[in-house]
């Protein structure tokens, strides 16, 4: 064998070898975790989620968000080179009944250190061609699937609820978008950041207390108290700040956001919580 051969042969060795760097992880997957959404939950009705994870690597990665319809090739991009552990997908309407997530861990040098893979669930639920309109007001609209531990916003009603494990704790007055075209769609959101003192960049105010759920919209405190009750903010959910204050600190990252149908009157609710006054009100016990 000549040496321009082997010279050749070498050279196809190198380059070999480090693809297999590039496309192999160097650590097993214990050591990154995909933490939201969590496997095989059901997105369905979604507008985004929150993909959150764990890295016990340390901090010098960068990270990328991969989707894939048969859990084998991620060719699907979503984000590179994030320096945080989480990330907003905005969901389109042909989602595959079942995807995979991928985040990976990227080193300085450009390898893959470790990989996390998820599937998720795009189905929607049993029964639902039967309980997909209004009861209360006869309208068409989507009748949501209420998670036992939610927030739930109420454009008709100007009112935030909140329960935990099926038991509503808090019914709050709120102020939602001027116009209707400034308020989020109907449907199910995330909570994907919590931020104590934010500042709004577009509007110079301050947002105490801020959930954020559908991009820059948020719940948050405002000075306005005067307004609650009435739509008035520019696309957020404003609150009262005591208010704002409790929900806060009872709500984490993940958290399901229901944003009920513009004509959804949750009445009944209010008057039973009302009523009910220290005793427990549950989701299951109330007709909506």
């Amino acid at each position: 064998m000549n040496k321009g051969l082997l010279l050749l042969v070498a050279l196809a060795f190198a380059v070999s070898s480090n693809c297999d760097t590039m496309t192999t992880p160097a650590y097993d997957s214990s050591w990154l975790m995909i933490t939201t959404p969590t496997k095989n939950e059901n997105l369905w009705g979604m507008k985004n989620v929150s993909i959150a994870w764990e890295n016990w690597l340390g901090e010098n990665y960068t990270y990328s968000v991969a989707i894939s319809e048969d859990g084998k090739r991620f060719d699907g991009f979503l984000a590179k080179g994030l320096k945080t552990c989480n990330y907003l997908w905005n969901l389109d309407e042909n989602m595959q009944s079942r995807m995979w997530i991928k985040v990976s861990a990227i080193d300085k040098k450009g390898n893959i250190a470790v990989e996390s893979v998820l599937p998720v669930e795009f189905r929607p639920a049993k029964n639902q061609s039967n309980q997909n309109t209004d009861s209360v007001d006869g309208t068409d609209a989507l009748r949501p699937e209420i998670p036992q531990t939610c927030v739930v916003i109420s454009y008709k009603n100007q009112k935030v609820f909140y329960f935990e494990n099926g038991k509503l704790i808090h019914v709050f007055t709120c102020s939602s978008a001027r116009y209707p075209r400034w308020d989020s769609q109907p449907g199910t959101y995330r909570v994907f950041s919590r931020e104590r003192n934010h500042m709004s960049r577009i509007y110079d105010v301050e947002m105490p207390y801020s959930l954020f759920y559908d991009g820059n919209r948020a719940i948050h405190a405002t000075k306005v108290i005067r307004l609650l009750g009435r739509p008035a903010s520019h696309g957020c959910v404003r609150l009262h700040p005591r208010d704002a204050k409790k929900l806060y600190y009872d709500v984490s990252v993940g958290t399901p956001v229901i944003v009920l149908p513009r004509n959804t009157d949750w009445s009944p609710l209010i008057n039973a919580y009302k009523s009910a006054k220290k005793l427990p009100v549950f989701l299951g016990n109330i007709s909506i």
